[in-house]
């Protein structure tokens, strides 16, 4: 994968070279989503936000999960695969305060 952008996550996703992290598989569960939500999510994006933590660049996406409610969910590339992508974790947003950080409104 080149740049971070919604396109290239998309291409990505479609092209089969996504998966789900061991943290996200049991948070999803917990947190009452499915894998379709995650998808949901990233197809309904309507804010972006480039992050780089501890070294590593990492992209927030907030849209909508499969029932409409507004969903955050974070990915990064995948360490196993070229040119792959990882799903670090998703997450129904918490503080309205952090949406108006460092966003990119689509």
């Amino acid at each position: 994968m080149e740049r971070y952008s919604l396109k290239n996550i998309k291409k990505t996703i479609l092209e089969g070279h996504v998966r789900l992290s061991a943290h996200t598989l049991e948070k999803i569960g917990e947190r009452g989503y499915l894998k379709r939500d995650i998808l949901s999510c990233i197809w309904s994006a309507r804010e972006i936000e480039q992050q780089h933590i501890s070294g590593h660049e990492r992209l927030k996406i907030v849209g909508y999960d499969s029932s409409d409610q507004e969903m955050v969910v974070v990915v990064a590339r995948d360490q196993r695969q070229i040119n792959g992508l990882c799903i670090i974790t998703a997450f129904p947003p918490t503080d309205k305060k952090q949406k108006s950080i460092k966003k990119n409104i689509i």
